[in-house]
């Protein structure tokens, strides 16, 4: 099986990418064809030990770049990084052929189910239901929390599959 995993970056030392290069080693090893596909890693090496067949690819998208940001240009520049990534990472698939992608519940998640490369789509959730509500930002920040997590059930329900974290927090999303 061709198994391809989007997230931002395997550099960092978290959870997230403990899980991936945990779960990408072991589907390695089994004998699956193992893609991760990266769009900040900058030619950084991955933190935690990834099989030599397990092949990477960096779109080059450096979405982390608007992190110093404030609100308004994170806005404003997020549709063109959204624009060359859902591109790029279109292109890539259809070359990769790959069985099933895997958003990580990154950037993409917004867009990889709408993607026509045969594949089946699953989305994994790496943090609780309400992550983005539980900062308690007010303002335009908080409306944005708000409205994003708002998305997120609508988003969710156009996978193939969707992976949460716990049977509780399963129990947050509903029926999706």
């Amino acid at each position: 099986m061709r198994i391809v995993y989007c997230i931002v970056s395997t550099f960092n030392s978290g959870g997230m990418e403990r899980v991936l290069a945990n779960k990408a080693n072991f589907l390695a090893k089994a004998g699956h064809d193992l893609f991760i596909v990266t769009t900040d890693q900058k030619g950084r090496k991955p933190f935690f030990k990834m099989n030599d067949r397990i092949a990477q690819h960096d779109l080059a998208i450096n979405y982390t770049d608007n992190n110093h940001k404030g609100l308004v240009r994170k806005i404003l520049s997020y549709p063109g990084k959204q624009r060359k990534h859902r591109k790029r990472l279109s292109a890539l698939l259809q070359e990769l052929k790959a069985d099933v992608v895997i958003s990580m519940f990154e950037p993409e998640v917004s867009f990889l189910y709408k993607l026509k490369d045969g594949s089946k789509k699953v989305v994994e959730i790496h943090f609780s239901r309400y992550k983005r509500l539980q900062y308690a930002h007010t303002g335009l920040w908080g409306w944005a929390d708000r409205f994003r997590s708002n998305q997120d059930w609508y988003i969710v329900q156009r996978y193939d599959q969707f992976v949460v974290l716990t049977k509780e927090d399963k129990l947050y999303w509903g029926d999706s």
